[in-house]
């Protein structure tokens, strides 16, 4: 009936009680009481933060070589990931010119998420360049494959 666990109804020092579980906490009631409110609890990410490796370069290629190690088999499969950067994230110097080359199959199309950069569409074999003149981090995504999100780290 409450969607949590097992309820219980008890009396301590001459006052009735309703306790019921759900998931890890303990919820109690003392009958004719009132309740406080609860502290609202942290507001979720609307974006994840950037983990990995970040790369000191002016270069991201826009297709990255996966490589995948089977052991029990004694293989190793590369294999082309259309929608990846090389490195996904940058770190350069505020004025340095970030070149992105498009050695994939596709078209792209990047842009900084707070609209302050783009690089028109990238066909393949062609490149791009971008140059980070104020320093910050700034997320970009491929607006053809939105999916393809990199970052510029500028310090």
């Amino acid at each position: 009936m409450n969607g949590g666990g097992p309820v219980a109804i008890f009396e301590a020092g001459g006052d009735q009680y309703v306790a019921l579980t759900m998931n890890k906490i303990v919820w109690a009631f003392k009958l004719g009481g009132t309740v406080p409110p609860r502290p609202a609890p942290p507001a979720p990410f609307t974006v994840s933060p950037w983990e990995g490796r970040i790369v000191e370069t002016d270069k991201v290629e826009l297709t990255a070589t996966v490589v995948q190690t089977i052991r029990t088999a004694n293989r190793r499969v590369e294999r082309q990931d259309e929608y990846a950067f090389n490195p996904a994230r940058v770190k350069e110097a505020p004025g340095a010119v970030v070149t992105f080359v498009n050695n994939g199959r596709a078209a792209h199309t990047l842009a900084a998420r707070d609209g302050s950069w783009t690089t028109g569409p990238i066909k393949p074999g062609e490149s791009a360049t971008v140059t980070m003149a104020k320093p910050g981090e700034y997320a970009y995504v491929c607006s053809d494959h939105l999916w393809s999100m990199g970052q510029l780290i500028v310090q």
